[in-house]
């Protein structure tokens, strides 16, 4: 029984610990000296990147499977 509670609260460290990370993350991400216009046309840009190879993946897929 303690085994489990044991490896409960490692979890629940590891857990904050990565929600502390990804805050941090966040903070660092928006206090760049870069202004938001910069970063919303890279996010775009990633973002429409990210559809084309996947509307390749399925189109692949279906020319493939006939």
């Amino acid at each position: 029984m303690s085994s489990y509670g044991e490896k409960r609260d490692r979890d629940d460290e590891r857990t904050r610990g990565d929600l502390k990370a990804m805050q941090d993350g966040i903070q660092s991400s928006h206090s760049s000296g870069r202004g938001g216009s910069a970063n919303k046309k890279k996010n775009t840009l990633m973002c429409v990147s990210f559809l084309m190879i996947l509307i390749i993946a399925v189109v692949l897929v279906v020319i493939i499977s006939l």
